[in-house]
C-alpha cells in the first residue's frame, strides 16, 4: 500500500522535505562557520553533502521516488548518452553567451563561494556527483514523474519542473541556466523513463562548470567579445537542437528494434 494516495500530495511532500533540507543546510553552514559573514565554501560544501545524502535517503524511505530510479524498459544506446552530453554542454555555451551579452552575472558572494568550492575533491564530489544525483531524484524522478502520473501533459510537467528547479536556485543567472537546462533534463527523463540520461547530462554539465570555475574567472576569458559570444551562443543552440533530434531518432529506433525482437520471440 502506498503511503500517499492523493494525486499531488507526493509533490507537496517532496517540496516540503526539500525546503526543510535547504533550511537545515543553511543552519549547519552557519553553526560550522560561527556567523553568516564567515560562511565559506568548505562549510557550505560539507553541509550540502550531509543534507543531500539525508534528503535522498528520506525520499527513498517514504517511497516518494522509486527504490531503483535507474530501472529501464529498454536498453538505451550508448550514442544517446554521448548526444545527451553534447546537448547539455552546447546549451551551457549558449547560456554563457546570453550572460556575457546581457551582463547578467552571479553576485560577488556567490562567485566567492563557488570559487572556494572549485579545485577541491570535496567540491567535485558535492557539485559534480552527489548534487546532480539528488537534484535528479527530487526534480525529475520526484516532481516531474509525479506530475505526469497525476495526468499532466509531459511538456507541461517538464516546463513546470524546470521552473521550480530555476526558482530554488535563488538568483537570476543561475535561475535562467537552471530553467534552460531543466527543460533539457526533463526531456531526457521523459525519453528514457529513468534518470540515467538526465543524470549523465547533469553530471557532465556540472563537471564542465566546475572545471571552468577552476580555470576561468568569468565569461570574458571564454568569449572575448560580443560578436564571439553571439556566434558561440547560436552554434551552441544549433548543436543542442541537432543532438536532441538525433538522440530522439536513435532511441525510437532502438525501442522499435526491441519491440520487434520481443514479438518475434513470442511467436
Amino acid at each position: 500500500m502506498k503511503l500517499f494516495n492523493s494525486r499531488f500530495s507526493g509533490i507537496v511532500l517532496i517540496a516540503v522535505i526539500f525546503l526543510l533540507a535547504q533550511i537545515i543546510m543553511g543552519l549547519m553552514a552557519f553553526f560550522m562557520a560561527g556567523s553568516i559573514e564567515k560562511v565559506d565554501g568548505r562549510s557550505m560544501m560539507v553541509s550540502m553533502l550531509v543534507c543531500d545524502i539525508l534528503l535522498a535517503m528520506v525520499l527513498v524511505a517514504l517511497r516518494l521516488v522509486r527504490r531503483n530510479p535507474f530501472v529501464q524498459k529498454f536498453s538505451c544506446p550508448v550514442g544517446a548518452y554521448v548526444l545527451a552530453i553534447v546537448a547539455i554542454i552546447s546549451l551551457a555555451v549558449a547560456e554563457d553567451a546570453i550572460f556575457y551579452v546581457t551582463g547578467i552575472d552571479n553576485t560577488e558572494q556567490m562567485k566567492q563561494l563557488f570559487g572556494e568550492m572549485a579545485g577541491s575533491l570535496l567540491g567535485f564530489l558535492g557539485l559534480c556527483i552527489i548534487g546532480p544525483l539528488v537534484e535528479e531524484l527530487v526534480f525529475r524522478e520526484g516532481i516531474q514523474r509525479h506530475l505526469m502520473r497525476a495526468g499532466m501533459r509531459p511538456w507541461m510537467a517538464i516546463v513546470l519542473t524546470a521552473l521550480i528547479f530555476a526558482i530554488v536556485h535563488g538568483n537570476l543567472s543561475q535561475g535562467i541556466a537552471a530553467m534552460m537546462s531543466g527543460c533539457l533534463l526533463g526531456f531526457l527523463f521523459l525519453l528514457s523513463g529513468n534518470i540515467r540520461l538526465s543524470l549523465t547530462a547533469h553530471v557532465a554539465n556540472n563537471t564542465v562548470a566546475f572545471l571552468m570555475l577552476s580555470f576561468f574567472s568569468d565569461e570574458t576569458e571564454i568569449f572575448g567579445s560580443i560578436t564571439t559570444a553571439i556566434a558561440g551562443g547560436i552554434l551552441g543552440l544549433i548543436f543542442c537542437g541537432a543532438s536532441v533530434w538525433w538522440m530522439l531518432h536513435m532511441v525510437r529506433r532502438r525501442v522499435a528494434e526491441e519491440i520487434e525482437i520481443e514479438n518475434t520471440e513470442n511467436v
